[in-house]
């Protein structure tokens, strides 16, 4: 059709491969789809400065991750960022915000917790503004995130008023409790509970040498399996194990 791969289409295709393969565990090969596609919109805009060079840099930030590349995915996400922050004049847009979610799940992996929580409440702040409400499934993805951090660092108060929001907006957006991200949902609020009661086993135990042993271990058992749990996309559609927060692509 074209004569060439050199073609925007085309570079659109091989990111979308590249997505897929990711999805597949088939890292070097969706390594090379995306580079394939980052190399042809450079060459055809002219410029790296160009939206959707900033999608491709952002998703080879999110393979990085993966992989636990995490200076390298913090290099991919920061530039998309700048990228995006040029090309649309402003801080205040969705496509910014997908990028500092990113960026706070890559600090919440490396247990950088406060700065984690500023890109989560900074990407917040931004759809709650562009949507004009609170009540968006993107919004709740965010709530989750926040949730997800507060219960990593044993706030569990903080974590289940974040929680209950983005179930409130999942029910409202969905319309029934079967919906995959409903459904995901409660299943970690149902966690949420577990190591809250275990951490308070542990807390209380009379006998420090049995039962605040035997406490920890449940403890720990719940909090990997807590760390196992399949991420879900932006769709709400489970996907391969990974960390309990949402990436966004």
């Amino acid at each position: 059709m074209f004569g060439t791969r050199e073609h925007v289409d085309v570079a659109t295709t091989l990111n979308n491969l590249g997505r897929l393969a990711k999805a597949q565990g088939k890292y070097d090969e969706a390594q090379q789809y995306y580079k394939e596609s980052l190399d042809i919109n450079t060459k055809m805009f002219g410029t790296r400065e160009h939206v959707d060079v900033a999608t491709t840099l952002n998703n080879l930030g999110l393979l990085a991750q993966t992989q636990g590349k995490y200076d390298e995915a913090q290099q991919y996400y920061k530039e998309s960022l700048d990228i995006k922050v040029e090309m649309l004049g402003t801080h205040e847009h969705v496509d910014v915000a997908t990028t500092l979610n990113n960026l706070g799940q890559l600090a919440q992996t490396q247990g950088k917790y406060d700065e984690a929580q500023q890109y989560y409440k900074e990407s917040l702040d931004i759809k709650a503004k562009m949507f004009g409400t609170r009540e968006h499934v993107s919004v709740a993805t965010t709530l989750w995130n926040l949730g997800a951090l507060a219960v990593e660092q044993k706030k569990f108060d903080e974590a289940q008023k974040y929680l209950e929001e983005a179930y409130a907006i999942y029910i409202k957006a969905y319309h029934h409790e079967d919906h995959p991200s409903v459904k995901a949902l409660v299943s970690w609020m149902d966690r949420l509970e577990k190591l809250r009661n275990a951490d308070l086993n542990v807390s209380n135990s009379a006998d420090p040498e049995v039962g605040g042993n035997q406490a920890m271990e449940q403890l720990e058992v719940l909090e990997n399996e807590e760390e196992n749990m399949g991420k879900l996309d932006a769709g709400g559609q489970q996907k391969v194990p990974a960390k309990k927060w949402f990436q966004i692509f």
